[in-house]
């Protein structure tokens, strides 16, 4: 009886060891921590923006860099930005999570498998993860050191506490700006291998595929929110070289991020979309080639039957001509589009305001 049990509970193990085939990132590890907290994770989020925001304020005020009552909007986005990449990355992953489970139905794979593929889709893998951050880092002390005036107007030094903090939020921003970037680099990939080697493809069933596409948007809306924010408060953007370099590559991501996960599910629903259309080819064929040998063989009865059903095919065949093998909801490209071009548009009046009415 013992033996059995110690084999039950090694069995277990074995399960849980196959689905958890890595150590959880350092990122992981934070987003469990909130989570156990109890309140809602971007409460706990908000929260932490505020007080670090209202510690700098206080600090500036008192190290006379401004104003005591003023607020510096570059303050507010650089307090914000490495907090929101983490609450950004705790989002993707728990919508990932809910949209898997939700269309289970649809995913090809044993209980272990789904729990496997669950767990490689929501949680990193402890060392790339560690150098991505690392390498954002370095590349953020390289450009601070060599280009200095592109951050010129965030105040970030050694000689005063708001700027050593500011310094070191700017820092964990850059850190957390590597996270990311392989954070979707990686969920993405995921997805998209998922989708075509565990998805049931259906051309009249198209929300799970939907649903990843909502998670590539997602990704890209959150890369845009970041990138919007610092074109649209940042005074004269093309002077700051590494800002503007920053911004620009955000947005690009931004696209990149979301077209090139979707066209592995794009090929997949032209290949089934080919097959329903042979397959009502055949057919029509044979409905046409039975129709023309009945007409003045077979009475009226027949013939109805044999105009039925091709009128039937003629309707799903028109259907599936219009049936999207973009698995994206009408409208994401419109969305996606405006969400690129809106900041941009609002950088340049900004500009144009400052040049022409502001001298």
């Amino acid at each position: 009886m013992a033996s059995d049990t110690t084999m039950n509970a090694s069995g277990v193990q074995a399960q849980e060891a196959a689905a958890r085939p890595y150590a959880p990132s350092w990122i992981n590890r934070v987003t469990a921590f909130v989570d156990r907290l109890g309140p809602p994770f971007w409460f706990v989020y908000f929260v932490l923006w505020l007080t670090l925001f209202t510690i700098l304020t206080i600090l500036r005020w008192r190290d006379g860099v401004y104003p005591m009552g003023t607020l510096s909007i570059s303050d507010v986005v650089l307090s914000g930005t490495g907090i929101f990449f983490v609450a950004l990355v705790h989002y993707l992953d728990r919508w990932a999570s809910s949209k898997l489970m939700e269309y289970r139905w649809a995913i090809k794979a044993s209980d272990q498998e789904g729990a496997a593929l669950l767990y490689q889709l929501t949680v990193l893998p402890a060392l790339p993860t560690a150098l991505a951050s690392l390498i954002a880092l370095v590349f953020a002390i390289l450009t601070y050191l060599f280009l200095p005036l592109s951050y010129r107007f965030l105040n970030l030094n050694l000689s005063t506490p708001s700027g050593a903090l500011q310094l070191a939020n700017f820092f964990l921003s850059w850190c957390t700006f590597g996270m990311l970037s392989y954070h979707a680099f990686r969920q993405l990939k995921m997805g998209s291998f998922i989708t075509t080697n565990y998805l049931r493809i259906n051309l009249f069933q198209l929300n799970p595929l939907y649903a990843f596409a909502g998670l590539a948007l997602r990704t890209a809306a959150g890369w845009l929110i970041v990138a919007s924010a610092w074109a649209i408060t940042t005074p004269n953007l093309l002077e700051h070289v590494a800002i503007l370099v920053t911004v620009t590559f955000m947005q690009l991501v931004a696209v990149v991020t979301f077209i090139t996960p979707l066209l592995g599910a794009h090929a997949l629903l032209e290949q089934e979309k080919a097959r329903l259309q042979r397959d009502i080819g055949h057919r029509m064929e044979t409905t046409i080639g039975a129709l023309n040998q009945s007409i003045g063989t077979s009475d009226n009865e027949e013939l109805r039957e044999l105009n039925t059903v091709l009128s039937s095919l003629l309707m799903a065949e028109q259907r599936l001509e219009k049936t999207p093998t973009w698995p994206w909801r009408p409208g994401t490209i419109r969305w996606l589009s405006t969400a690129i071009l809106l900041p941009l548009a609002l950088w340049v009046i900004q500009t144009l305001m400052q040049r022409f009415f502001m001298r």
